[in-house]
């Protein structure tokens, strides 16, 4: 094949190499991509825009490929062009059988633990006599278990019993057997059942009495024969179910799979106007690194896309010969056409989420290329694009996201609009609202006064030409519809908002709300939407890195849109994440406490919930070949900071020795047990939620109608570091969401620090809630 980078073309041979499990080209560097580290496939017209920036001829498009993958620091890409039709129909049929696997995997469709075991139990060749350890490692590595030399050679050796330093067949099957136990699952099951099978009686006290579930007897009967054999579910069975989708951590995936549906796409109808709901949202989309010098890029909307994002934010400015650009304005970051963006998101808009995409545009263009701008949404979006009002939407409220099931929005500040309110309402250009200086950064650091000074210079041009009659292109205003972009002006009795009408609020504005008026903000979010971003006001911020702040917060005062940097993966973003992995495209259901009026007032005590956490196990941890295992977790809670007080843990049973994770609530001890390390530590997390002044819920018994929904905004985080390294950086990490999380014996899937799913790590863990009330 023909490997394509910038401005050139050379050909080399392509393979895919079975022992590595990776393709590998000729070439003295970077010449391999994993297998497993495969992210997408685009093929043709679909890498156009790739085609486009390496500067390659049209006429290669037909046999065009690119291969997205993801290293430990960043996504890459791989581009090829097939020498025949032949070749590109069998690398696109093995390159996208690679991508239908690790999705399968991912979605619990194929349970991971139990394929791998599989791979492993039928790897034997027939001409095969014997496996020496160096066979084993390669067999290990191709289906990716991770086992340090160590415990390797432990395993082997046990294995080897007549010390032949080879494995044979029955001597390979006892291995394999070593590496498949469980013991802490044995132990689980020898306190369920006393025989070598599990009965369906007592399976389904298991799954109600211990799971929580309140499932049907026929439900019942139907998940228990698809794991039970002839004579009832085995241990191994057992492991099976708890592994699966059918025992699932969170509780929409868990219903949808036990309900019979494989593709695991039960949604609830969203039938409630849009502020009903969080929204999944991006800021700076078009950026795949910081926001003083990277790059802008049509990757960053095709990524965010595909990962579930219902906003995206396109900042355009004038370009040349007319036609408008996507970049960071007054910054050192690159450029895209706007008409490349767009085109690539009428491609992916729908690919994750069929419900209603929102386009944030800020609009810095003079007249003729606002009209450039309205001629390509309409052009690239044609009837997905909302242009006009819905016929069965009543005036005055908004749609719902059923209503707007693939349609796109535009959402942008109409000046024209804004001036005629300013000029009705005689309002000032302050906010109504009291402001008040944030002290939470020290004013003596004088690299940080630098550094704010950057951003005033920055800034202080945009906020000029903001209140100069900035004229808008009828063109592009006529395709505001239901996301009508205004100046904030406080809320308060004088001020009047269209249902229609949205204002966006920085960080550091949306954190001042909630410290002075949240109750108005809450209120105010029930009817409209608000969009909040990063502010560009710290050094963080200045620094490539693009921090986020913890979207918690935002989302307790009822703000929709909570727009984060994706291509950061720091605290919020894995917030973000687990928040929205569980809901319905991108979409979550408000807790009532935030959008039911009778239930939006606070009373003066607390509801004080308490999770009896036990942190059993973790599996397949990545590891090195070299690095030997001593694995503990760090556990840290989330609370919004406007409830008061923060979360605790209460009791933390027999603490560890020596705790080297400063800001975690709880840690475990270390474990050093091989593949799989096993602590079996308890703790209790007390955490403290605002009551309601409704009678109905402060009277209510099930948990979530006397926390309101409120649940839904605390999460945990788990770090598993290994103490044998050191190093700040963890192994593998997972943020759990407390409002959807089951309780009972769940397994929690890892990520890397990429937020990139390890398809065979888990984190088995044990949760439970008890239920009091305070005043306070």
């Amino acid at each position: 094949m023909l490997k394509a980078t910038h401005n050139k073309i050379a050909q080399r041979t392509f393979r895919v190499d079975t022992e590595s499990a990776s393709i590998l080209w000729d070439s003295k560097k970077n010449n391999k991509v994993p297998l497993y580290a495969i992210r997408d496939v685009r093929l043709g017209a679909e890498a156009q825009s790739y085609r486009h920036a390496l500067q390659i001829a049209d006429i290669h498009e037909p046999r065009w490929i690119s291969i997205i993958y993801q290293t430990p620091k960043a996504y890459k890409a791989v581009h090829v062009i097939a020498l025949s039709a032949e070749s590109l129909q069998r690398w696109r049929d093995t390159l996208l059988s690679v991508l239908a696997q690790r999705h399968a995997l991912i979605s619990g469709r194929v349970p991971a633990a139990m394929t791998q075991s599989h791979w492993l139990s039928n790897s034997w060749q027939r001409n095969q006599t014997a496996l020496s350890i160096e066979d084993v490692a390669r067999l290990l590595q191709r289906t990716g278990i991770q086992c340090s030399r160590r415990d390797l050679r432990t395993h082997f050796d046990a294995a080897d019993k007549e010390q032949r330093g080879v494995l044979h067949f029955e001597a390979f099957q006892r291995f394999v057997a070593a590496l498949k136990r469980r013991l802490d699952v044995e132990q689980l099951f020898q306190q369920w059942s006393a025989a070598d099978h599990m009965s369906l009686n007592t399976f389904a006290d298991f799954v109600r009495d211990e799971q929580g579930e309140l499932w049907s007897d026929k439900l019942i009967q139907r998940v228990y024969a698809r794991y039970a054999g002839p004579n009832g579910m085995g241990c191994e069975q057992f492991l099976a179910f708890l592994a699966s989708r059918d025992n699932a951590p969170l509780s929409c995936v868990r219903m949808s799979r036990a309900a019979g549906l494989e593709d695991g796409t039960e949604r609830e109808a969203l039938t409630l106007p849009l502020s009903d709901y969080f929204i999944s949202s991006s800021h700076n989309t078009y950026l795949v690194g910081g926001q003083w010098k990277g790059d802008s890029t049509v990757e960053g909307y095709v990524r965010a896309l595909q990962q579930g994002a219902r906003s995206v934010e396109l900042d355009c400015w004038d370009g040349s010969h007319g036609q408008p650009q996507v970049t960071h304005g007054r910054t050192l970051t690159s450029k895209v056409p706007f008409d490349d963006v767009i085109a690539a998101v009428a491609q992916y808009a729908f690919v994750s989420s069929p419900y209603p995409l929102i386009l944030s545009l800020e609009v810095h263009n003079e007249v003729q290329q606002q009209e450039a701008i309205a001629a390509s949404l309409r052009t690239h979006l044609g009837s997905m694009l909302v242009t006009e009002p819905l016929k069965d939407v009543p005036e005055g409220t908004l749609p719902s996201p059923e209503q707007l099931r693939g349609r796109i929005l535009v959402k942008f500040k109409d000046w024209t609009l804004i001036r005629a309110l300013e000029h009705a309402l005689d309002i000032s250009e302050e906010p109504s609202t009291p402001t008040t200086t944030d002290h939470t950064e020290s004013e003596g650091d004088s690299l940080l006064d630098q550094a704010r000074g950057l951003v005033r210079q920055m800034k202080h041009p945009l906020r000029k030409e903001d209140k100069t009659e900035r004229p808008m292109a009828q063109a592009l205003t006529d395709l505001l519809v239901y996301t009508v972009g205004v100046r904030f002006r406080g809320i308060n009795k004088k001020e009047y908002y269209a249902p229609e009408h949205m204002f966006s609020l920085s960080e550091r504005k949306a954190l001042r709300m909630i410290r002075q008026s949240n109750s108005d903000l809450v209120k105010h979010n029930v009817t409209h939407l608000t969009r909040v971003y990063p502010s560009l006001s710290s050094l963080s911020r200045l620094h490539s890195s693009s921090a986020n702040f913890l979207p918690i917060d935002m989302w307790a005062a009822g703000c929709q849109l909570v727009a984060l940097n994706w291509q950061t993966r720091d605290r919020g973003m894995e917030m973000n994440q687990s928040f929205f992995s569980s809901s319905n495209g991108g979409y979550r259901l408000k807790p009532a406490g935030l959008r039911v009026r009778e239930l939006l007032k606070n009373g003066d005590g607390v509801v004080r919930v308490r999770l009896h956490l036990t942190i059993i196990s973790a599996q397949q941890l990545p590891l090195s070949g070299e690095d030997e295992l001593n694995a503990y977790v760090a556990l840290t809670v989330h609370t919004p900071q406007q409830w008061g007080k923060a979360a605790r843990v209460v009791d933390v049973g027999t603490p560890p020795a020596s705790p080297r994770v400063s800001q975690a609530a709880f840690r475990t001890a270390s474990a050093s047990s091989g593949l799989a390390p096993i602590w079996h530590a308890r703790c209790i997390v007390q955490l403290d939620l605002p009551a309601a002044l409704a009678p109905d819920a402060a009277q209510a018994t099930a948990l979530r109608d006397v926390t309101r929904g409120l649940l839904d905004l605390c999460f945990v985080r788990f770090h598993i570091y290994n103490e044998a390294i050191g190093g700040a950086v963890p192994l593998a990490s997972s943020t759990a969401n407390l409002g959807t999380l089951n309780v009972g014996y769940r397994h929690l899937p890892l990520y890397d620090t990429q937020l990139s799913r390890l398809l065979y790590a888990t984190l088995f863990v044990h949760t439970k809630y008890t239920l009091e009330r305070e005043n306070e």
